[in-house]
């Protein structure tokens, strides 16, 4: 619980456990957890992630227990370096990354206008930034056409989306091999918008990341927008995605559609299985015993195809 400049733990059902600490000269603006719940990741409004002993928290069952310098684990670390734009700004929002067998990995929002992903491991940082307005070169030109202006001599320009934008929102894939980062731009929300007629939006869009945490790389794998919005919310699995309208009076809902390269990364047997899934089918319906009727019970398929005709099927990743 934040309070003032000073903040809070609280366990169970708000058992307070006589630890506060005052950061006198800043306040907690983003926290997170680590994965085994034993640290609480905390930002404040000066730029610097902080980390709390939940295990020593525990242990403090009465005011004659608190030992402040046990409290928090190292000294605070500043995310940007002095050379920075952004040293001494507010961290916006901490999200991790889960399934990580060493390092702590958090997706790290500052002052809603940069992003950087942070690596933790009990002692040493690492950070590197997150390139907001990538366009994947000439590789992805043609994936991502719909961010570029055909000009009259026969070229393309990019969409001018690097000024006056800031971070609306962001989320991290369950997988952690993906997450998103939402950017807006001033707009006068009373202009009237044709829902018939979607037009490209330079002022809101949504960048789709893939992240390798072996070799700590960022890449776009997509932009969208077409959807004129100053926020928007996706589940855990980037599968679908809710825009909300520039008067905040209307929610526009969609599903993001995965198509990756399955038939060349398993094995022939989980592939086929994986496409009987999409079909409606259950593995093995198909298959024969010498001539008998099918191996699946006929009543358990006519439940998946009837679920699955009321539902939208989505690729796994």
């Amino acid at each position: 619980m934040v309070i003032g400049t000073k903040y809070r733990i609280y366990k169970d059902r708000l058992e307070f456990t006589y630890v506060e600490m005052d950061l006198e000269d800043c306040k907690v603006t983003a926290a997170c957890f680590s994965e085994t719940n034993d640290i609480l990741f905390l930002g404040d409004s000066k730029g610097c992630m902080r980390f709390v002993n939940l295990q020593e928290c525990l242990e403090v069952t009465d005011p004659e227990k608190f030992e402040p310098e046990k409290i928090e684990l190292n000294l605070p670390y500043v995310v940007e370096p002095d050379s920075s734009n952004y040293v001494n700004k507010p961290i916006s929002s901490l999200q991790r990354f889960t399934n990580q067998e060493e390092d702590h990995i958090i997706l790290v929002t500052i002052n809603d206008e940069k992003a950087v992903i942070y690596r933790y491991n009990g002692g040493d940082h690492l950070n590197f930034d997150v390139d907001l307005h990538d366009l994947g070169g000439d590789a992805m030109k043609q994936k991502l056409s719909h961010m570029y202006v055909n000009n009259k001599d026969g070229t393309q320009t990019p969409y001018d989306f690097t000024t006056g934008m800031y971070i609306c929102n962001s989320q991290v894939a369950l997988n952690s091999r993906y997450f998103c980062i939402g950017l807006c731009g001033d707009f006068d929300h009373t202009q009237v918008l044709d829902d018939k007629k979607r037009v490209n939006d330079k002022n809101s869009v949504v960048g789709i990341y893939r992240f390798d945490d072996k070799t700590n790389t960022v890449a776009i794998e997509y932009w969208i927008n077409q959807y004129p919005f100053k926020n928007f919310f996706v589940d855990d699995n980037l599968t679908t995605i809710m825009f909300l309208g520039r008067s905040g009076r209307r929610l526009d809902f969609h599903f993001i559609l995965w198509d990756f390269d399955l038939q060349t990364h398993l094995k022939e047997d989980a592939y086929r299985e994986l496409i009987t899934l999409d079909n409606g089918l259950i593995p093995g319906y198909d298959d024969k015993e010498d001539a008998e009727d099918d191996v699946v019970d006929p009543e358990e398929l006519a439940k998946v195809q009837a679920a699955n005709s009321k539902t939208t099927c989505c690729t796994l990743f």
